[in-house]
């Protein structure tokens, strides 16, 4: 939440920056798609990307990513 708040005044980089070491271990799609959202806001979309087809992969097994 704490990410969260610090992405929505405008700190993505922040943001990123806390939620980066729970990114390995962490699948809840919630905590992806708010990582992936600051990693994006921040200047990072290669990263918001991977981030992003995980996401895809953990919702739908089996799909693979047209990228």
């Amino acid at each position: 939440m704490y990410a969260e708040a610090n992405s929505a005044d405008g700190d993505a980089k922040q943001a990123a920056t806390l939620l980066e070491p729970f990114a390995a271990a962490d699948s809840d799609a919630t905590f992806l798609e708010t990582f992936a959202d600051a990693l994006m806001r921040s200047g990072n979309p290669d990263r918001a990307r991977q981030i992003l087809e995980r996401l895809l992969k953990e919702k739908k097994p089996g799909i693979t990513s047209p990228f």
